[in-house]
């Protein structure tokens, strides 16, 4: 019997080879990763970008080796699904590393590919010092610039929860805040007074909150110095966070001519089957069934 496949190895790729390995202990399953760190508390990245939580390893729940040696699992880090043939039951994988690519067979295969932040291409965006906050390695990079740099001005790009949480990580660390909202208020998921309160407890800690205004470009000699918007505006800049929302990773399952469903995600049943009987979906890059 070929191998179970799971593409992506953070919550859903990961809870899946757990779950299958402990019904079905006799499986082979093989998982790809394309970060270096599986299973891992995204939601308290802030907390280490504001030095509240001092080392990354304590947001890991699950760490490489105790996969693959307690769990069993054929866990292959730094390695990426490009492609897959659901014909022939292949996906094409490529090693990070080493830069090359190969083969792999499967019975069935689960994309657990997730979602990556949208990085528009607005000018100057390829300056240094201009983030995302979605994988644990962003928080990781934006907490060793901070280190080296020093950054004393920072400017946030999007008013939801990353924003507003990362605002609060980077005033903990000393820098002055400028969060800039596109839409007419922070927050838009919740109700106005709601919303209105957080905006309160911002200024309150010396926060500048600048809506209805879009970034327009990024200007810097090799690093970022000033943002500029729609309206005129121009804003001193040491460090910038893009947190703006995020689009799946669901090309490999388009590109194999499975059924996508609303917002580029893979269409998938209450089972988590996709069009095909043979592949599954799950995470971000999928349809949730309510």
């Amino acid at each position: 019997m070929k191998p179970i496949v799971i593409a992506g190895a953070v919550a859903a790729g990961m809870s899946a080879a757990s779950q299958i390995k402990r019904k079905i202990p006799d499986a082979q399953v093989i998982v790809f990763g394309r970060e270096p760190f599986i299973s891992y508390g995204a939601c308290g990245m802030p907390f280490y970008v504001s030095g509240e939580i001092e080392d990354y390893n304590r947001l890991m729940v699950l760490k490489p080796e105790k996969a693959i040696k307690e769990r069993k699992i054929d866990l292959r880090i730094n390695h990426e699904v490009i492609s897959i043939d659901k014909e022939k039951k292949q996906v094409e994988v490529k090693d990070l590393k080493l830069n090359s690519t190969f083969i792999q067979d499967y019975e069935k295969l689960i994309i657990a590919t997730g979602a990556r932040a949208i990085m528009p291409p607005i000018p100057g965006i390829d300056l240094d010092g201009i983030f995302p906050l979605k994988e644990l390695g962003d928080s990781i990079a934006i907490n060793e610039f901070i280190e080296k740099e020093k950054p004393e001005k920072s400017v946030i790009i999007g008013g939801g929860f990353i924003g507003v949480e990362v605002a609060e990580s980077f005033r903990k660390r000393g820098m002055s805040i400028t969060l800039v909202e596109a839409a007419s208020r922070i927050l838009g998921v919740m109700d106005c007074d709601m919303s209105d309160l957080v905006v309160k407890e911002m200024e309150r800690n010396e926060a500048v909150i600048i809506t209805s205004d879009k970034v327009v470009g990024f200007e810097g000699d090799g690093k970022v110095k000033k943002v500029k918007l729609e309206s005129g505006k121009e804003i001193e800049a040491d460090i910038v966070l893009l947190s703006i929302g995020v689009t799946p990773n669901s090309e490999i399952a388009s590109n194999a001519g499975l059924e996508m469903g609303p917002r580029k995600t893979i269409l998938a049943d209450r089972y988590m089957k996709t069009s095909d009987p043979d592949i599954y979906a799950a995470g971000d890059c999928s349809t949730v069934y309510h």
